[in-house]
């Protein structure tokens, strides 16, 4: 599969790849989205990246 799409940012995931991933994922229960390095956030993802308020904290998670 090959998507066009205009240039953005530095290392800023295009639209299309989170629909994308979000179609191929609809029917999963419970199902998590996550997306690191993350630049913005997005609904119903949880996010991780200097840019970003983070929903993940990475040292309680590799504590666990």
């Amino acid at each position: 599969m090959i998507f066009y799409t205009k240039v953005l940012r530095h290392s800023e995931k295009p639209e299309e790849f989170r629909q994308l991933i979000e179609l191929a994922t609809k029917d999963i229960e419970d199902r998590k989205m996550v997306e690191l390095f993350a630049r913005k956030t997005s609904p119903g993802w949880d996010v991780w990246g200097n840019e970003v308020d983070c929903d993940i904290d990475l040292l309680s998670a590799a504590q666990s």
